[in-house]
C-alpha cells in the first residue's frame, strides 16, 4: 500500500469520515471479512478483539502492542519495528480510535535497542505530522503513543504477564477471565495485539474492504492472509519472509530458503521455537488427529512427511493429539 513510505491514509481517512460510528463498524467489518488473527501465536480473531474493547464499558481505555518476542528463534516482529514502524504505529494509532482508547503503547523487549530507537523516531514524526498525539489532523481527536520497554523475562511474552510488568509488578501470567478487553492495563479494557497483527491493518481496511487480505492465502483449507516467518537453522537463506498464509514447509524451504545447506535432508522442524518441541521429519500417523489423517492422508497412509505441512495456525492446532 505505501511502498516504503509512511502517508497514514487510513487515519486521515477515519478523521475525515463525518460518521465515525459507521466508520468504526466498517473497520472492523474490513477486519472480519480479511481473516486477520492474532500473530502472536494464539490466533485470536483480531475482529472479535476491536469489538469487545469498542463495546466494554468505561471512559479509559488503552492499546497495547506485543514486541517482546523472546522465543529463542523467532526475529519476525524484530524486522518489521525496523523496517516498517510507520504501519506498526498506524495500526496501533487506529485501533485506538476505533475503540476509543485514551492512550497507546507499543512494548518491546530490551535487548532490541536499535527497534526501541526506531519506533521512538517514528513516533515523533507522526506527531509532527499530526497523525499522533493530541488533535490529529486538527480533530478533536487525541491519541499519544510511547514506547515501553520490556524488564526483561522470557515469560513477558504471554500478554497478561506483560500487563503486569507495565504495572510495575512482577511478570506472572493472569487467571482469566476476566479478559484484557474488560480488564487489562490498571484493570481497564485494553486492546492488546502482535507487532505484525497491527502492522496488517492500514492494507487490511485499505484495500477492498478486507477483501484483498483475505484472498492472499493459499486456499484448500489454509488460513487466509499474508504472513510474516522467521525461520533459521541449516538452510541457504535463513532469514524473515513475507508469505502466502497456507504454503508447505517445503515451499517455503525452496521458493524462499534457497533449500538445505549443503544438500543436507532435514531432521526435524519447531514450528514454534523450542517451547513448541521439535517434529521429526517423518511423524508417525499414530500421533495425527484423526480429522488431520482425513483431511490430508490416504487410508494407508504412512508416517506424514512434515514437508508436506501448511504453514497456517489452524492447520497446526488440528494435526496432533
Amino acid at each position: 500500500v505505501y511502498q516504503g513510505q509512511p502517508k497514514y491514509s487510513a487515519i486521515r481517512r477515519y478523521i475525515d469520515s463525518p460518521d465515525k460510528p459507521a466508520e468504526k463498524q466498517r473497520i472492523i467489518k474490513a477486519l472480519e471479512a480479511a481473516g486477520l488473527i492474532g500473530m502472536g501465536g494464539a490466533g485470536g480473531r483480531t475482529f472479535k478483539k476491536w469489538s469487545e474493547v469498542l463495546e466494554a464499558a468505561g471512559d479509559e481505555k488503552y492499546v497495547v502492542i506485543n514486541g517482546d518476542e523472546s522465543e529463542p528463534g523467532t526475529f519476525k516482529d524484530r524486522e518489521l519495528l525496523l523496517r516498517t514502524p510507520w504501519l506498526v504505529l498506524e495500526g496501533i494509532i487506529l485501533g485506538g480510535l476505533v475503540v476509543g482508547a485514551k492512550h497507546g503503547y507499543i512494548y518491546i523487549r530490551h535487548e532490541y535497542e536499535e527497534q526501541i530507537e526506531t519506533m521512538e523516531k517514528a513516533i515523533k514524526e507522526a506527531e509532527k505530522l499530526g497523525f499522533c498525539g493530541k488533535n490529529i489532523l486538527g480533530s478533536d481527536l487525541s491519541f499519544p503513543v510511547e514506547v515501553f520497554v520490556s524488564p526483561g523475562g522470557y515469560i513477558c511474552g504471554e500478554q497478561t504477564a506483560l500487563i503486569e510488568a507495565m504495572q510495575d509488578k512482577r511478570a506472572e501470567p493472569r487467571n482469566r477471565p476476566p479478559e484484557l478487553q474488560t480488564n487489562g492495563l490498571w484493570d481497564k479494557p485494553t486492546l492488546l495485539n502482535n507487532v505484525e497483527t497491527m502492522a496488517w491493518v492500514p492494507a487490511v481496511v485499505l484495500r477492498e474492504e478486507g477483501k484483498w487480505y483475505a484472498s492472499q492465502g493459499t486456499g484448500g483449507g489454509a488460513g487466509r492472509g499474508r504472513r510474516f516467518f522467521s525461520i533459521s537453522g541449516d538452510l541457504n537463506r535463513p532469514g524473515a519472509y513475507e508469505v502466502h498464509s497456507g504454503i508447505t514447509l517445503r515451499q517455503f524451504i525452496i521458493d524462499y530458503c534457497g533449500g538445505m545447506r549443503d544438500g543436507q535432508e532435514l531432521k526435524a522442524f519447531a514450528p514454534s521455537g523450542p517451547s513448541g518441541g521439535f517434529l521429526p521429519r517423518m511423524l508417525p500417523v499414530k500421533y495425527l488427529t484423526e480429522k488431520f489423517r482425513k483431511a490430508k492422508l490416504p487410508d494407508d497412509a504412512t508416517p506424514f512427511d512434515i514437508l508436506d505441512l501448511e504453514l497456517d495456525t489452524n492447520v497446526f492446532r488440528e494435526m496432533t493429539n
